[in-house]
C-alpha cells in the first residue's frame, strides 16, 4: 500500500453499499499500487457506487481508500494535499485550474503587468504584488485603472527610453509629466509611482483615493477630469468592481473562514499567502468565551513582512483559497482580520453558517 495511504479506510467492493453518505476524498488505486484517481466529493457512497463496475472489474483490480471529511472545503483542500505526493501532474493540473491573477508593479522600473505566483512573475523587494483577482483581465485592469488616476506611464515602450523616449499624447493633454523624455526627473516619477502602488490596500481604499483626486480636481476647477473620476468610483461600486472585491497587497493577504462541517460544528481557519491554518472548532451556538479567546488569538498575529514571496507549495494553498474565496455560491464564511478580531462578529458567523454543501 502506498505510504500516503496508511491512515485512511479501505473500502471492500463487497460493501461499497456501507460507504457514508458524507463528504470524503477517495482514491482509487491499481493492481501495481498506481492511483488512478482522486477526487473530492460530498457523498462517497454515491461517487463509489457510480464507478462500482470499474472497482469490481475482475481484469483490472482496484482498491479503494477514503479519507472522511467534515465539509467539501476539507475535502478539496485534503485532495490537493493529496495529488501534490501522490499524483504531481494531477495537482499542477488543479491548482492551475484554481490559481487566481495578481498585478505585479515594477517600482524601480515604473511598470506593471499581470500573472499569477507559479507564472514566473518576479517578486520581493521592489516587486509589489496585489491581488488576489479572479481573471486574467482584472489585474490589466487594475493596471490601466492605476495609470489612468494616477496619471502613470501609459506607453512602458517610451519608459524604457527616459530621458530619451518620446512624449505621448498625454503630456500635451496635461495629464502625464512625462518621465520618458525627461520633463519629470526620473526620481520623482519613481516615488509617484510607488506612491500609487500603496494605495490599492483594498477596493475600498482604491475608491477613496479616486474620490480624493476627483475633489483635487473640482478644486482645479477641472470639472471633466472630476466627472470622469467621479464615474470611474461609481463603477468600482458596482458591476465593474466584483473582480477587485479582495485586492490587497499579497503580504497582507489574511482571511478568517468559518467552515460548517458536519455535526453542527465550524471549523475556524487562518488564510493568508503562507498558507492554511486552522485556529480552532466553535459549536454553532458557540460560548462567548470561546469567541472572546480566539479573537484575542487573532488580534495577537504578527503580519507577514511586506517583502514575503510564497514557496510553491504556498503557491498551491493560495491557489485553493482563491478557489474557495471566488465561488459564487459555498458555505464557509470569510472575514477579514478586523471582523475576525470581533468575538461577536465570529459568534454570528458560526452561528449563520448553513450545512456543508454537497456536490
Amino acid at each position: 500500500m502506498r505510504p500516503e495511504l496508511e491512515a485512511w479506510d479501505r473500502i471492500e467492493s463487497a460493501h461499497l453499499h456501507a460507504v457514508p453518505a458524507a463528504h470524503a476524498v477517495i482514491v482509487l488505486v491499481d493492481a501495481q499500487d498506481h492511483c488512478i484517481l482522486c477526487a473530492a466529493t460530498g457523498d462517497a457512497r454515491a461517487f463509489c457506487e457510480k464507478r462500482r463496475e470499474q472497482i469490481e472489474d475482475a481484469h483490472h483490480r482496484v482498491s479503494v481508500y477514503a479519507l472522511a471529511c467534515g465539509s467539501m472545503f476539507e475535502a478539496e483542500f485534503n485532495q490537493l494535499r493529496f495529488t501534490q505526493k501522490a499524483m504531481p501532474e494531477v495537482y499542477r493540473q488543479t491548482v492551475e485550474a484554481w490559481e487566481p491573477w495578481f498585478l505585479f508593479l515594477d517600482r524601480s522600473r515604473g511598470t506593471w503587468k499581470a500573472g499569477t505566483l507559479r507564472g514566473g512573475a518576479d517578486r520581493g523587494d521592489p516587486i509589489a504584488v496585489l491581488g488576489p483577482m479572479p481573471d486574467k483581465h482584472a489585474p490589466v485592469f487594475l493596471g490601466e485603472l492605476l495609470d489612468d488616476v494616477f496619471d502613470l506611464c501609459r506607453e512602458p515602450p517610451e519608459l524604457g527610453k527616459a530621458p530619451h523616449g518620446r512624449a505621448c499624447p498625454y503630456k500635451e493633454m496635461g495629464r502625464c509629466p512625462a518621465p520618458c523624455d525627461g520633463s519629470e526627473p526620473w526620481p520623482a516619477f519613481l516615488a509617484r509611482f510607488a506612491a500609487a502602488t500603496r494605495v490599492p490596500t483594498s477596493l475600498t481604499a482604491l475608491i477613496q483615493a479616486i474620490e480624493t483626486r476627483m475633489r483635487e480636481a473640482g478644486a482645479r476647477c477641472d470639472f471633466e477630469r472630476g466627472a470622469h473620476l467621479k464615474e470611474l468610483a461609481a463603477s468600482l461600486q458596482a458591476r465593474r468592481g466584483k473582480r477587485l472585491t479582495h485586492i490587497t497587497h499579497l503580504s497582507s493577504f489574511s482571511k478568517i473562514a468559518v467552515v460548517p462541517t458536519t455535526g453542527r460544528r465550524s471549523r475556524v481557519y487562518l488564510c493568508r499567502a503562507d498558507g492554511l491554518l486552522e485556529l480552532a472548532h466553535l459549536d454553532r451556538d458557540p460560548d462567548p468565551a470561546a469567541c472572546r479567546e480566539l479573537a484575542g488569538r487573532i488580534r495577537a498575529l504578527e503580519p507577514l513582512p511586506e517583502s514575503f514571496s510564497p514557496n510553491p507549495d504556498q503557491c498551491g494553498e493560495v491557489a485553493f483559497l482563491s478557489h474557495r474565496l471566488f465561488m459564487p455560491r459555498r458555505p464557509e464564511v470569510f472575514l477579514s482580520l478586523d471582523e475576525g478580531s470581533n468575538p461577536d462578529i465570529l459568534r454570528r458567523a458560526a452561528a449563520r453558517t448553513p450545512e456543508p454543501e454537497y456536490d
